[in-house]
This record gives structure tokens, C-alpha cells and sequence, in this order.
């Protein structure tokens, strides 16, 4: 092979490999985590964006955890070890929904990704 088809290639695999280790390799570096805790629910929705989820606004939290202070979605999709499990998500539902009427504080956690506030499935009352 010539030096110019040599050039190529070995440009064409580097490009190949940072794009493999962006896609598939990057992402794995998410982990599971508490994402709020010691929140108070202050509103609730059926659905956001008319998806198979529901939205919690929470406000409080000690600073720690990226979603204290906003916004939480918890999709159908993340509940369940295989996901779609609806008996979970309605319980999920349900909770928020105690914790909302009784004043109650939750603490929130994903077991995808505790960076992001989308990702929900787990949630935990705790007494005042």
C-alpha cells in the first residue's frame, strides 16, 4: 500500500474509533443514584408531553443532587428491571401524589441516570 492509502486509513479508523467511543462506550458512564432527597412535591401532572409518564415539580433539598428545585419525570418506560411495568409506575404515582396532600418530603432516584431529571422510577416518602 502507499503512504497516501496508509494516511487514509489509519484516518478513517481513528474517526471510526472516537465515534464508536462516543456512542457506545461514553454512555455507559452513567450511573444509578439519587437524583433529590428530602424534597417536598409541590405539583403534579398525569403526563408530560402527553407520554406514558408523569411529572413531579419538587423544591427544597440540601443542594446535593441535580434535580432538587425542579422538575422530575418518571417514564413508563424506566420502571421495572425491563421497564413498562405499570404496577410500579402507579405506585410511583400514587406516593407522589400522598406525599403532595400530606406535606410529606420524597426522595427520588434513578437507576439509569442521576444527572438528568427524566429518568425517574424510584421514589421514597419520608415523614416529616
Amino acid at each position: 500500500m502507499n503512504t497516501k492509502a496508509n494516511k487514509f486509513l489509519k484516518t478513517r479508523l481513528t474517526l471510526f474509533g472516537l465515534l464508536f467511543n462516543a456512542l457506545f462506550i461514553f454512555p455507559a458512564l452513567a450511573e444509578k443514584g439519587w437524583i433529590a432527597t428530602s424534597v417536598e412535591v409541590v405539583e403534579i401532572t398525569n403526563t408530560g408531553s402527553n407520554g406514558k409518564n408523569f411529572t413531579v415539580k419538587v423544591s427544597g433539598g440540601d443542594n446535593n443532587y441535580p434535580c432538587e428545585n425542579g422538575q422530575i419525570t418518571f417514564p413508563l418506560a424506566n420502571a421495572g428491571n425491563t421497564g413498562n411495568d405499570i404496577h410500579i409506575h402507579n405506585r410511583a404515582f400514587s406516593m407522589a401524589l400522598t406525599a403532595l396532600t400530606t406535606g410529606s418530603k420524597v426522595s427520588i432516584f434513578s437507576y439509569e441516570d442521576n444527572s438528568v431529571c427524566n429518568r425517574a422510577a424510584h421514589i421514597k416518602i419520608v415523614k416529616p
